[in-house]
């Protein structure tokens, strides 16, 4: 336990950790969005919307779509 304080040990955890925290964090929003969009998407179909209602809803959003 004493080795894991040090602080060369410290340096290399924080130089490796807070990147890979950093991916994981990114890919797990990105998971949420999509699951986010996909049940709005299936709770306006189960309202009964037709698509050009559903299209008009999506874009009314305005601003940059996220496309990465």
């Amino acid at each position: 336990m004493e080795k894991l304080l040090e602080p060369q040990t410290l340096t290399i955890l924080l130089i490796f950790g807070i990147p890979v925290i950093s991916i994981i964090t990114y890919y797990w929003y990105k998971i949420q969005k999509v699951r986010s969009d996909n049940n709005l998407k299936r709770r306006l179909v189960e309202s009964g919307l037709s698509v050009e209602e559903i299209e008009r809803v999506l874009n009314a959003g305005g601003g940059k779509a996220d496309d990465d």
